[in-house]
C-alpha cells in the first residue's frame, strides 16, 4: 500500500494487575522424606513465587505459603555428600568455615534446605519477602496445625 495514509487498526492487549489486598494465599505442605532435591526444589520455588498463577507478574508478590517437614531425610544423588562444600566467612582473617554436604545435612538440615531454595529465588527485596513464607522443619512435627485443614499436598 504505497502512498497510503491510512492507520492500521491495532488491538492492544491490556495487562490486568491483581490487587494485592485480594490475593488468596494457599498453604502447601510437603514431606521431604526420601525426596530427591533436584526434583522438588523447583516446584517449591514455583509455589513460593506464585508462578503457577494465571495472573503472575514478576514484579508482584503473589506467592503462597510452603511448609516443608522432614528436612533431615532428603536424598542427594551421586557423590555430592562428600564432594559438595558449603563455605561461610566471618569477615575476619582466617574466618573461612567449610563444611561438606553430609555435615550440613546431619547438623543443620534447616539451613541446608533454606540455602537450596534461596539460590533459586531472585536475589532482590521481593525474593527476600517471598522467602518469609517458607517454613522448614527438620522432623515431621510443625507448629502449623491450625492451617493443616487447608493444606494442599505438593506432588
Amino acid at each position: 500500500m504505497e502512498g497510503s495514509t491510512q492507520k492500521e487498526n491495532i488491538n492492544w492487549q491490556k495487562t490486568t494487575i491483581p490487587s494485592l489486598k485480594k490475593i488468596e494465599r494457599q498453604w502447601y505442605f510437603l514431606d521431604l522424606k526420601g525426596k530427591i532435591v533436584g526434583n522438588w526444589a523447583p516446584k517449591i520455588v514455583e509455589k513460593l513465587r506464585g508462578k503457577d498463577r494465571v495472573d503472575f507478574l514478576a514484579n508482584l508478590d503473589l506467592g503462597n505459603f510452603v511448609v516443608l517437614t522432614n528436612a533431615k531425610h532428603i536424598v542427594f544423588t551421586g557423590d555430592k555428600l562428600e564432594k559438595k562444600k558449603y563455605r561461610n566467612h566471618s569477615g575476619y582473617p582466617g574466618g573461612l568455615r567449610e563444611r561438606t554436604l553430609r555435615e550440613m545435612l546431619e547438623k543443620y538440615p534447616r539451613e541446608l534446605v533454606f540455602r537450596i531454595i534461596k539460590g533459586m529465588v531472585p536475589h532482590t527485596k521481593l525474593g527476600n519477602k517471598q522467602l518469609t513464607r517458607l517454613f522448614i522443619y527438620p522432623t515431621s512435627q510443625h507448629s502449623h496445625q491450625a492451617q493443616e485443614k487447608n493444606f494442599l499436598e505438593l506432588k
